[in-house]
This record gives structure tokens, sequence and C-alpha cells, in this order.
């Protein structure tokens, strides 16, 4: 039962946090800020997500750690959406993406400028929508597109993007980027997705 696993983790999760309590090395709890936010995330305990993307962040800036500091303003940015909270994602996805711009981390602006595409289809603004799904395409090289591959985002990504076309009842438009963005290796695509989607996340990863 995948819901019993995620339960299980937890309680490993917060025993090793206790033992870390105990000591003064800290080596690797950032890593397990992550585990436990995904272990929490996945049982829809957002409040204790946040919690512990909220520590992760924390860390990440102590340490001087911009990499870490985006991604886990980024978390925090998936928390609020996957809760419904758009307006405090927003306010996340918006933060990460001025970091990323002020470090020229290409892979970053990429990934929030896709993160609040996806927020504003969901808001049902289809044609800002439309607008940041375009600047991710602007900005599109051969490394962010494998970033995307990598972290299983790629399809969604093409995917999302046509169906906004279709959203503005721009049928014609949507079709053409059917066709092109159809895969020819399917198994690129056939590997397993977090159903959470925390990638990216965008999905920002």
């Amino acid at each position: 039962n995948r819901h019993d696993d995620f339960i299980r983790s937890e309680a490993l999760g917060k025993e090793a946090l206790h033992w870390y309590d105990k000591t003064p090395n800290k080596e690797g709890i950032d890593n397990l800020y992550f585990y436990l936010m995904y272990t929490v995330f996945s049982q829809s305990k957002f409040d204790e997500a946040i919690y512990y993307a909220e520590k992760k962040y924390e860390l990440a800036k102590q340490n001087g750690d911009i990499n870490g500091t985006i991604k886990a303003l980024s978390l925090h940015f998936a928390v609020y959406r996957q809760s419904g909270d758009y307006e405090k994602s927003f306010v996340f996805a918006r933060q990460a993406y001025d970091l990323a711009v002020k470090e020229k981390n290409k892979i970053w602006i990429a990934n929030t400028l896709y993160g609040m595409a996806q927020l504003y289809a969901l808001i049902e603004d289809y044609s800002n929508a439309l607008a940041y799904f375009r600047k991710v395409l602007q900005m599109d090289d051969e490394e962010t597109r494998n970033e995307r591959i990598k972290t299983d985002n790629d399809i969604w990504f093409k995917m999302e993007f046509t169906e906004v076309f279709s959203h503005l009842n721009q049928f014609d438009s949507a079709w053409h980027y059917y066709h092109l963005f159809k895969p020819t290796d399917k198994a690129i695509y056939m590997r397993d997705r977090k159903s959470t989607r925390l990638n990216s996340s965008h999905r920002t990863g």
C-alpha cells in the first residue's frame, strides 16, 4: 500500500531528525528536510510540507547555497499550488524567478516561467498562460530541453502548452503543435512520473 509506505517513510524521517537534533554534525540534513517534505506532501499534509520546505530554505540561506535557496522557494510554490493556494504559489514562483534571473541561472529561469504558465492555466487565465509558455520556448535550447526530459517534464510541458490553444479556441494551432511535439521515440517518455510532480518545479527541479 503506497499510502502506508509514505506513513512509514515519514516515521523513519522524523526518527532520523530526532537523532540529528542530538548531534552538532548536520551534514545531509537538507536532504532529510526534502525527504520529509515529500513524504508529508504526498499525504496532503500541506502545512507540514511548508514547514520542512521553510527549514530547507533557512538552511540554504544560512549556507549561502543559491541553488538550494531557489529550489526551496520552488518547493513552496509546488506545495501551495497543490493545496490550491494559487496566490501564495505565485508569490514563491516569482521569488524563485527573480533570484534565478539575478544569478543568471538559465535552467531555473525556464523552470519558474513554466511554473507560472501552469498557475495561469490553473486559474483559467489562458492568455497569460500562453504568454509564459512562449517565454519558455523563446529561451529554449538543448540544455533546457534536456533538463525537462531528464526530470520527466518535457512531455507534460508540450501537452499543457498545446492544451492552452484549445482553451483559447485556437484549434489549428493546437493541432499544429500536437503534430510538431508528437514524440518519435516514445521510450523517452515512458518512465514513471511521480503523481505529485515535484520535479521541476516546476516544478522546478
